[in-house]
C-alpha cells in the first residue's frame, strides 16, 4: 500500500522541476567565471571561447522544439535521462577540450542541447498536475533558475581557485549529475499515473490508460507563423539578457581576482577600475 504524503504530489513536482532548472541554469552560467581559465591556458580569445555560449543558445532553441514531442512520444522520464547523459558527458568531457571545436561541441551543443531537453518537459508537465495555482507552481519553477546561479558562481569560483578549470569541470559534471539524477526520479508525467487527480481538479482520478498529445495538433500549430514567432520571441528574449549577464559575471570575476592579486582590477574588456 503506497504511502500518504502530507501534500499533494503536485507540489514535489513543483520541487523536483525547481531543482532541476536551478541546478541546470547554475551550470549554464557558471561557465562566465571559467573564460578566464581556458583564455590562460589555450591562449584562445575571450570572443572565441564565448562562441560557446552563442551555441549553446542555438542548441537550446533547437532542442527545445523537440524536447515536448520527445517527451509526449517516449515518456517524459526517457528524455531526462537522455538530457542527463548529454549533460554529464559534456561536461566531462569540457574538461579534456584541448581545441575550440570541442569546446563548441562539447560544452556548446551537448550541454546546451542537455539544458532545454531537461526543462521543457518538467515545466510542461506541471501545466498536468494544477488545476488551481497553476501560475504559483510554474512561478516557483522559473524562479529557481534565476536563485541556482546565485549560489553556484561563488561556488565555482572557489574550486577554480583551489581546483584548477579541468577539475571544476569534473565537479560541475558529476555533482550536477548526481543532483538532476535525483531530481528526475521525482518527476511523473500525469496525475494519472499515480492514481491522481491533478491539484485542485476535485474528480476523482481517471483509470484510463495515459495517452499521448495528438500529433496533428502539433503539425496545426507548425503552421501558423505565430507559433514560430513565439519561440523566435523566448529565444531572442534569453540570448538578449543572457550576454550582457554571463559578460557582467565574467568582470566581476576579474576585478575580484584583481583585488586579491594586490593590482589593479581589470574590467572584462582590459581596462581598469580606479
Amino acid at each position: 500500500m503506497r504511502a500518504r504524503l502530507p501534500i499533494h504530489y503536485a507540489w514535489v513536482m513543483v520541487a523536483a522541476a525547481a531543482v532541476i532548472g536551478a541546478v541546470s541554469a547554475a551550470v549554464r552560467f557558471s561557465f562566465a567565471v571559467l573564460i578566464d581559465p581556458l583564455h590562460m591556458e589555450f591562449g584562445w580569445s575571450h570572443a572565441h571561447i564565448s562562441g560557446s555560449w552563442s551555441i549553446s543558445f542555438i542548441a537550446m532553441g533547437l532542442s527545445a522544439i523537440a524536447a515536448g514531442w520527445l517527451s509526449d512520444r517516449f515518456g517524459i522520464r526517457k528524455v531526462l535521462l537522455a538530457a542527463l547523459a548529454l549533460f554529464v558527458a559534456g561536461m566531462l568531457l569540457t574538461g579534456y577540450v584541448r581545441s575550440l571545436w570541442q569546446l563548441y561541441l562539447y560544452n556548446g551543443v551537448l550541454v546546451g542541447a542537455s539544458m532545454s531537453l531537461f526543462q521543457t518537459p518538467t515545466v510542461n508537465a506541471l501545466t498536468y498536475w494544477f488545476r488551481k495555482r497553476i501560475g504559483v507552481a510554474v512561478g516557483i519553477a522559473m524562479a529557481a533558475q534565476g536563485i541556482g546561479p546565485v549560489a553556484m558562481v561563488p561556488l565555482t569560483r572557489y574550486w577554480l581557485a583551489s581546483l584548477g578549470w579541468q577539475e571544476t569541470f569534473l565537479v560541475l559534471g558529476l555533482g550536477g549529475g548526481v543532483i538532476l539524477f535525483a531530481a528526475s526520479l521525482l518527476v511523473r508525467a500525469t496525475p494519472a499515473s499515480m492514481g491522481l487527480a491533478a491539484y485542485g481538479d476535485g474528480t476523482a482520478a481517471s483509470t484510463e490508460p495515459i495517452t499521448t498529445l495528438d500529433e496533428s495538433v502539433t503539425r496545426r500549430a507548425a503552421r501558423h507563423r505565430n507559433f514560430w514567432l513565439l519561440i523566435l520571441i523566448h529565444l531572442l528574449g534569453c540570448v538578449g539578457h543572457s550576454i550582457p549577464l554571463v559578460r557582467g559575471l565574467h568582470g566581476h570575476f576579474r576585478w575580484r581576482v584583481g583585488r586579491r592579486g594586490g593590482g589593479r582590477p581589470q574590467c572584462a574588456d582590459g581596462g581598469v577600475h580606479s
